[in-house]
């Protein structure tokens, strides 16, 4: 991806920012408004569960942007029904739903202090399940019937499998 020139090489995160910051979802690409999220910094003093989360979401994101079945999706704007809706695309939209809240609504030194953190923790196991269960089950509870034909790499897999193996604080 392309830099932005609208938008600072890094944006630092030192404190829950109490809103949400991000480019204008009517004008804004997908893949720009990715690229604007892969440039979020935690502070250096965030609680290692903090920057553990922040990290693998912020990968996430990454990855599933970059993944195939979201080629179609690309450059329509954040706010434009995609023009495939697979289990990719549902994933990349709740993975980074899910960053905005942390980065918006948890305190990085003291993440437990965050009314939001548990939601964040609920939707990063959900995160989970949706990436790494082989029977279909999850795609078919978000109607996904079954992915769509789209499966996730093993890249994808593997770092899912990570959200929740904290390191110790």
């Amino acid at each position: 991806m392309a830099p932005d020139p609208k938008w600072p090489t890094e944006i630092p995160i030192p404190d829950a920012t109490q809103q949400f910051l991000s480019p204008d979802v009517n004008t804004t690409a997908r893949v720009d408004f990715t690229d604007f999220f892969l440039r979020f910094r935690h502070a250096e003093d965030a609680h290692p569960q903090y920057k553990h989360l922040f990290n693998v979401h912020q990968q996430l994101c990454k990855l599933l942007i970059e993944h195939p079945a979201m080629q179609p999706n690309l450059n329509q704007t954040f706010n434009t029904p995609a023009n495939s809706k697979n289990m990719v695309y549902f994933v990349w939209d709740f993975v980074i739903r899910t960053f905005q809240i942390l980065a918006a609504k948890v305190k990085p030194q003291n993440p437990e202090s965050s009314p939001m953190y548990k939601d964040v923790l609920g939707r990063s196991m959900q995160t989970k399940m949706m990436i790494t269960d082989e029977t279909g089950m999850m795609a078919a509870m978000m109607g996904g019937g079954g992915g769509g034909g789209v499966s996730f790499t093993d890249e994808i897999k593997q770092l899912a499998r990570t959200i929740d193996q904290f390191p110790s604080a």
